[in-house]
């Protein structure tokens, strides 16, 4: 019976670990002294049912049941008011959490409400401040009085909405115009010519706008209608061919260059070089078919070059001058006066050639230039890569 009603050990240690749990959180703290409640109370009913069972006995053993019953009313009553404290607690803290999150959610919607809105204006502020500096640029490498800067800003603004390219983007290529020499008034002209041409071909706005300058500069082609023209022929020959306009810009300045050198400007020199780097390429690489091109007119020029095809049994002067006499350029007489050299050498030399050209055997390239005499007149493989390829075409 004594350790049946031994409840002051059961109740004290019941209730000390509830109290030890509300310290480690209501939430917890709340569950366990549900448990606990609900262990109190079956000790009391326990206790109850065990009064009306030993009703019978001593008063001592009557008067110790009811002074545990009594115990444990009393601890269940206190433990009712700690979950009425704690639940208070909880739904405070619940309450406090729930505004923190809404004051949180308001305050990061509204700051994802104020980018959102402010983007377009921090960019557009952005591209403003990065047109006039650019603007700036331009006027005071030009020499341009405050007029003439708003003029060109206009100008290009206008021409930005016409040809679905950024303001900035135009102004760039203008400002490259103006930085390889041109007059930033006369630059500002052909703002709507780059826009459509970088809008068609997707070619960079900078290498466009060099190939500009080279058409005016070396070419000689200044009228903006004629310009846009060089322009078309460049692209339908890009078009028609496998060279990219893309890679035409930034080959075509220095062929230009090299053109205007050998007295070839104009159209005329835009059709050679577009036709040649075409059929040059062949199935090679494009940076292969200008490099070709570009040493076969370093060859074409120098002044070694007659003293080489002289010992090789050619005049090459008297051969360049019937051949300009009959309508030809400088550029399509020298193919032809090589051409005829190397048909002295046979077949059996290009069919060589053109075997170790495919695999890529540049010391059996080597070979057959010095075993069939050319290399008495051609000094790198490059310069016959590109003559054969030009046969060919």
């Amino acid at each position: 019976m004594a350790s049946e009603f031994s409840v002051g050990v059961i109740i004290g240690g019941i209730v000390g670990s509830s109290f030890r749990s509300a310290v480690s959180g209501t939430r917890r703290a709340l569950d366990s002294l549900g448990d606990t409640s609900r262990r109190l109370q079956d000790r009391q009913n326990a206790l109850t049912r065990a009064t009306e069972r030993y009703g019978q006995l001593g008063s001592s053993r009557m008067q110790r049941l009811n002074s545990d019953l009594l115990r444990v009313s009393r601890t269940m009553e206190q433990i009712e008011r700690q979950q009425r404290r704690l639940s208070a607690v909880s739904a405070t803290s619940d309450a406090l959490k729930s505004n923190r999150m809404a004051l949180y959610g308001q305050g990061a919607e509204t700051y994802g409400i104020a980018r959102t809105l402010g983007a377009p204006v921090m960019a557009s502020v952005k591209q403003y401040s990065s047109f006039e500096s650019q603007l700036r640029d331009i006027s005071v490498t030009g020499d341009l009085d405050s007029r003439q800067e708003q003029a060109i800003g206009t100008a290009i603004r206008r021409a930005s909405l016409q040809v679905n390219q950024l303001q900035e983007s135009l102004l760039g290529g203008v400002g490259q115009l103006v930085a390889d020499g041109m007059n930033p008034q006369q630059a500002a002209t052909f703002a709507g010519m780059l826009g459509k041409a970088a809008t068609a071909t997707k070619a960079d706005m900078t290498d466009l706008a060099k190939m500009t300058y080279a058409f005016s500069d070396a070419l000689k082609i200044t009228d903006a209608k004629e310009l846009e023209q060089a322009f078309g022929m460049a692209a339908t020959g890009a078009k028609l061919g496998s060279f990219e306009l893309k890679d035409m810009a930034k080959a075509l300045p220095g062929l230009a260059k090299a053109f205007a050198a050998r007295g070839i400007t104009g159209k005329e020199a835009i059709m050679q070089i577009v036709s040649s780097l075409e059929v040059g390429k062949g199935s090679g690489s494009s940076e292969e078919a200008v490099t070709n091109m570009s040493n076969w007119l370093a060859a074409m020029g120098r002044g070694d070059t007659m003293q080489k095809y002289a010992k090789a049994g050619i005049n090459y002067q008297k051969s360049m001058q019937n051949l300009v006499s009959q309508g030809f350029s400088q550029s399509e007489s020298s193919l032809m006066i090589a051409n005829a050299f190397i048909d002295d050498k046979g077949k059996a030399f290009v069919q060589q050639w053109n075997a170790a050209k495919d695999s890529g055997d540049q010391e059996g390239q080597q070979k057959l230039m010095e075993s069939f005499g050319l290399a008495e007149v051609f000094t790198d493989i490059q310069t016959v890569n590109h003559l054969l390829s030009m046969r060919q075409g």
